[in-house]
């Protein structure tokens, strides 16, 4: 081998240090830990329902992924009136027990991401199994079905004694599989070389073509939206993947797939119970990359305690509500789409501001005071609008204020409303009532009447001034005239 191949793989075996132990462990003197990690990195690439690798692999909605040839026969719908198109005609059970839906078979696209791994895959074994024939490379394997495995013996359907293939014990794996040989849920056991294996200075094949496999497949398992590892894939009805929260920020801006602009028959929220994630291609990258997602769940978890770290309100810039007051909403902007999502996924609270015209360069467009709501129901529809149901949960003040992804967000304070006594108090500094001269005025007033006389001279005072009224008004009346 030349100094170049050399060193291509030195530095593969450093950037692939999980993919190493791996495969130490499936050298190691453990038959257990041996036969679990090169059977597990093997099944990765199986069809559950065929049981060789996968060939044009489709994913359901249900995550789980089988080959095409795999697919059940389809029937027609005949309950399903909305939406009543031909491309939603047809449909079939879902072969997984686990799942049992019925899926349409336009929903159930060539997984385009799936394929390309497996096809990386398959033609790096071919490879190594021709290069095996060469060296004259071979390998012991007793296959172990799951009767056995249950330790069922007198249920085993084919002949367990140790049969010798071409190839390292990975690649002899994979040329069972390929053989049909291997069933999905049947493990081996690896009884040592039939011809001794050939080490070098370079190390073990096995751990050269899994550290080289990892490093090709890599650019493969980007999200196509944000360009990083993909993250929670959700793979659509077209076949192509992105992260969830990438997923989420298109669909509140359009209903098609940003790669082959294909109208998506997804539900807008992204719900785990309705959408769930790729089951493989998440298995997949546990295998090859786990640190790099590890790393990455870190950098998205700190995204999310960043944006809620100051501004943590979220304010829609809107109408005026109330405190204990119901308030509906007509939500078909992108920018509060992903706010209300965002609302629901958290504690289902936002405020509500009134906009203004801001006179100054500085001034905001929204006043300061506004109300807290709480979401209490959600009616989504297939365009991605939905109609909100709140109640007014108490006032607030906007302290600070700032942009995340288009909506405002802001740090705000409580501000809770005055008791009847604080009331009375406020009221009367504001006329400038004096309780102390009040109670004076109250007791002279009470005093004062306690004399007759005074009391009779008072009522007099009073004949005489609604005497002097009437004349006034009989002079007027004359005067008309």
């Amino acid at each position: 081998m030349d100094d170049a191949r050399r060193h291509r793989c030195r530095s593969i075996r450093r950037r692939a240090p999980i993919i190493i132990n791996t495969i130490n462990a499936i050298n190691s003197n453990n038959s257990r830990h041996r036969r679990s990690s090169a059977r597990d990195i093997v099944r990765l690439f199986q069809c559950r329902q065929c049981s060789t690798p996968y060939k044009d692999a489709v994913t359901l909605p249900c995550g789980r992924s089988i080959c095409r040839l795999c697919l059940p026969a389809t029937h027609i719908r005949t309950s399903i009136t909305y939406p009543a198109l031909p491309n939603r005609l047809q449909a079939f059970q879902c072969p997984f027990q686990e799942c049992g839906k019925e899926h349409v078979l336009d929903d159930c696209g060539v997984d385009v991401v799936l394929n390309k791994v497996a096809s990386i895959v398959r033609a790096e074994m071919e490879r190594r199994a021709a290069q095996a024939v060469e060296l004259s490379q071979s390998t012991s394997i007793s296959v172990r079905d799951a009767w056995d495995v249950a330790g069922i013996g007198s249920l085993v359907d084919r002949d367990t004694r140790p049969r010798i293939v071409r190839g390292t014990r990975l690649v002899a794996t994979w040329t069972l599989a390929a053989d049909g040989g291997l069933g999905f849920e049947a493990e081996v056991a690896y009884l040592g070389f039939a011809s001794p294996p050939l080490r070098g200075s370079d190390g073990d094949p096995d751990a050269q073509s899994l550290g080289m496999l990892q490093e090709v497949m890599r650019s493969e398992v980007d999200c196509q939206v944000c360009y990083a590892i993909l993250y929670d894939p959700l793979t659509t009805g077209c076949g192509h993947t992105f992260c969830r929260p990438c997923l989420h920020r298109i669909l509140d801006h359009s209903r098609y797939c940003p790669v082959c602009r294909r109208k998506l028959a997804i539900n807008p929220l992204l719900k785990r119970s309705a959408c769930p994630s790729n089951e493989r291609i998440g298995k997949i990258m546990e295998t090859f990359w786990k640190d790099e997602l590890v790393t990455r769940h870190e950098a998205v978890a700190a995204e999310r305690a960043a944006r809620h770290q100051d501004l943590d309100i979220p304010l829609f810039v809107c109408t005026l509500s109330f405190p204990m007051m119901p308030t509906f909403l007509h939500i078909f902007e992108p920018r509060y789409r992903l706010m209300i999502r965002r609302a629901l996924e958290g504690d289902r609270t936002f405020g509500m501001v009134l906009p203004r015209r801001p006179r100054h360069g500085g001034d905001s467009h929204f006043h300061e005071l506004g109300t807290l709501l709480r979401i209490v129901n959600a009616q989504f529809y297939p365009d991605g609008r939905s109609l909100i149901e709140t109640v007014g949960l108490s006032r607030f003040r906007v302290v600070r204020h700032g942009q995340l992804d288009g909506y405002t967000v802001g740090k705000t304070e409580r501000i809770d409303d005055v008791s009847l006594e604080e009331e009375e108090a406020m009221e009367a500094a504001e006329v400038g009532y004096d309780a102390g001269d009040s109670a004076a005025g109250h007791r002279d007033a009470r005093d004062g009447t306690d004399d007759p006389g005074e009391a009779t001279d008072a009522a007099k005072m009073d004949d005489d001034a609604r005497g002097d009224a009437h004349g006034d008004a009989r002079d007027g009346r004359w005067a008309s005239r």
